[in-house]
């Protein structure tokens, strides 16, 4: 169980940092009036259920504790 915790735990990271830069750099700026408006266009899914993944990930880690098979 620790391994799945482990895996998930890397494709949370992985996940976070590929869809949070592509979600930044979809962003959209426009001027309103004189104001700035920033608007996102990217999907927020795939980066939230990266965020879920990684959390799953570190809860399995800390609440799992390693077996002693030797």
């Amino acid at each position: 169980m620790r391994k799945a915790g482990f895996v998930m735990l890397f494709l949370g990271i992985v996940g976070v940092a590929v869809f949070g830069i592509q979600t930044l750099s979809h962003a959209e700026n426009f001027s309103f009036l004189g104001i700035m408006i920033g608007r996102d266009v990217a999907g927020d899914m795939p980066l939230i259920l990266s965020a879920l993944l990684l959390v799953a990930g570190i809860l399995i880690l800390k609440l799992i504790k390693p077996s002693l098979n030797k």
